[in-house]
């Protein structure tokens, strides 16, 4: 059912959740924003499958963030139980004090993780104080040398664990101790993932994925990253060594509004290439669109479908997935936040546009060279 990590990420600690609800059912289809399609004819019978999204990473008040994980029956009366006082705005101690004490007697099934940011008081290393607690299986601290240390749970922490802590070069423009450092590599590691949910159902199969969501604290408040569009596709090498992009690639953009997420999905079947000065200028008429609302696990509604709107952001991860001619898949993924790599969707006109600088392209060229000089099968994030 689940993925929930809490990443210590040097200075800047985060949180994951994923949003995928499976259960072992053979009833209706189910649709996913990175695949477009039904996929549970691929799945066997008797194992769970994808039947609903949701949101299972809850901010309360400015600083208090829990991630869930278990029975749904359970969580919502859980999450119902806990938000007063997670609200209240009350010193993390005492926040904990009650979170302790809460009857956990019909609890069996579900894990979950509370963490409390305290702005006031600043550790030794330069760290905003945080105050965590956790309570059912998992959470384990571990040591991990992309987010330094970790506590991971749910069906999905093994499965993620490893495609993680796979042999990997990770380049960036923030140092580790950059509070920006955790945006870049769970945007690059979120593309990374649904690259692998669309093309080989690999989350899927570890009953995690269908989107994720990451919440992160600004130095003020704890917010969770929004307007951002995932490209996934997917290429050939030709005997000269350049990638062909094969179609339809995907897209997904999540906005949030109020309490609910909106996942834009749209699959282009055409892609057109201009240049505007050192600006490659991708442009797409030929396309299909649909919007999920996906609201939060607690108010016990399912995801629906939505109005499809315009929309543009920079903040763009890129999940690539490369079939090489010696049959090796090479998937490397990246994230930018800056005007070198933006998307745009405009309703009205139907038309996708990715506007890609030349400097990053050639960058994103190199490195991958670098991390592939041999067409290992090392991924890059």
């Amino acid at each position: 059912m689940t993925l929930v990590v809490r990443q210590r990420n040097y200075s800047s600690p985060t949180l994951v959740g994923d949003l995928l609800l499976t259960a072992k059912t053979n009833e209706q289809s189910y649709i996913l924003p990175a695949i477009g399609q039904d996929i549970t004819r691929f799945i066997p019978a008797g194992k769970a499958r994808p039947v609903d999204l949701a949101q299972k990473l809850y901010i309360f008040g400015d600083n208090v963030g829990i991630v869930v994980t278990g029975d749904v029956g359970e969580i919502i009366k859980l999450l119902e139980d806990l938000q007063p006082f997670c609200s209240a705005g009350w010193p993390p101690e005492k926040i904990i004090e009650e979170a302790r004490a809460y009857d956990y007697s019909n609890f069996k099934e579900s894990s979950y993780m509370l963490m409390i940011f305290d702005n006031s008081q600043v550790a030794v290393d330069g760290m905003i104080r945080v105050t965590e607690a956790t309570y059912g299986g998992g959470f384990d601290s571990e040591d991990n040398p992309f987010f330094k240390e970790w506590r991971l749970g749910g069906s999905g922490s093994l499965a993620f664990e490893e495609l993680v802590n796979e042999e990997r070069q990770f380049y960036s423009s923030f140092s580790e101790d950059d509070p920006r450092s955790p945006i870049v590599k769970n945007g690059a590691l979120f593309s990374r993932l649904l690259s692998e949910e669309r093309y080989f159902l690999k989350p899927l199969d570890a009953r995690y994925g269908g989107g994720y969501e990451m919440a992160f604290y600004d130095g003020t408040r704890l917010q969770k990253l929004n307007n951002i569009a995932y490209i996934l596709q997917t290429g050939k090498y030709d005997p000269e060594g350049k990638v062909a992009i094969e179609l339809p690639l995907m897209i997904n953009y999540y906005r949030y509004e109020g309490n609910d997420l909106y996942i834009t999905a749209i699959e282009l079947h055409d892609l057109h290439i201009s240049h505007e000065g050192d600006i490659q200028v991708m442009t797409a008429t030929q396309l299909k669109a649909g919007c999920l609302r996906i609201p939060q696990l607690v108010r016990g509604e399912r995801a629906e479908s939505a109005e499809v709107k315009s929309f543009e952001t920079c903040s763009v991860g890129l999940g690539f997935v490369i079939h090489a001619p010696n049959e090796n898949w090479f998937k490397p993924s990246c994230y930018s936040g800056t005007q070198a790599l933006a998307v745009s969707f405009s309703f009205e006109k139907k038309e996708v546009e990715i506007r890609l600088h030349r400097e990053f392209q050639e960058y994103i060229a190199t490195k991958f060279s670098e991390a592939y000089p041999n067409f290992t099968s090392a991924p890059l994030t």
